[in-house]
């Protein structure tokens, strides 16, 4: 009899044990939910960004050679003036 009360006992505690681990996989698998979510939400913005800063090159691209047309142009009248 002893015996199968020790056999219950460790049922039980088993029992509870299995219960605080399963408790303890939702809770991570929450957590895991929670932070792809995060990581999809950052990668996103990330994607932004990158395409925000080579819109913002290629402006400064676009500004810098329209600049230098003008330099040109101004250096070919100067030229011109030199020349009877």
């Amino acid at each position: 009899m002893h015996k199968v009360n020790r056999l219950g006992e460790e049922k039980r505690n088993m029992l509870e044990a299995l219960t605080v681990a399963a408790e303890e996989n939702a809770r991570l698998k929450a957590r895991v939910a929670e932070l792809e979510s995060s990581l999809e939400h950052i990668a996103a913005e990330y994607e932004l960004l990158k395409m925000a800063k080579s819109h913002s090159e290629s402006a400064d691209a676009g500004s810098a050679r329209k600049r230098i047309n003008e330099l040109v142009t101004e250096i070919d009248k100067c030229i011109a003036l030199l020349n009877p």
